[in-house]
């Protein structure tokens, strides 16, 4: 079963809107033998902020300093076969995405970007270290169920 990183832009966020989304993401992963690896997580102490916060260490819990969230997802795509990046929602300038992306391309992680071409985010670099650039998420996991068959 092949691991696979799903990264999108967190802050500003409702924490209920991405719960949701990965919710979906496991839900829709589990009929294709994809295993999804998810970032979000210890972070239920975010659902009391409304919108996640630009500073998550203010909330003071320890699975939240600046440290510990850039240690796990760096720990969580280093052991992934893979890595999707969803670009497709309204979102601020999304820093640890870009990180995620550029550690995956650097580390020869197979890396799918999901934007349009209109997509503030098409940019050089995002283009550079996105192995294939898709619109939508069933578009990302229709190429990931066709690319572990073959």
């Amino acid at each position: 079963m092949n691991k696979v990183y799903f990264g999108r832009p967190f802050t500003g966020c409702e924490y209920k809107e991405v719960a949701d989304y990965y919710l979906d993401i496991r839900i829709k992963c589990s009929t294709r033998g994809i295993k999804p690896i998810i970032p979000f997580t210890l972070t239920e102490s975010l659902n009391e902020e409304g919108n996640i916060p630009d500073d998550v260490e203010a909330i003071d819990t320890p699975e939240l300093s600046d440290s510990a969230i850039v240690s796990r997802d760096k720990f969580l795509l280093l052991n992934s076969d893979m890595l999707v990046m969803d670009f497709t929602m309204d979102f601020n300038m999304p820093v640890g995405c870009l990180y995620e992306l550029a550690w995956a391309h650097d580390w020869n992680k197979h890396t799918i970007v999901i934007m349009s071409n209109d997509n503030k985010m098409n940019r050089l670099f995002v283009r550079e270290c996105a192995d294939v650039v898709v619109e939508t998420l069933v578009q990302a996991l229709e190429y990931i169920e066709e690319l572990v068959d073959v």
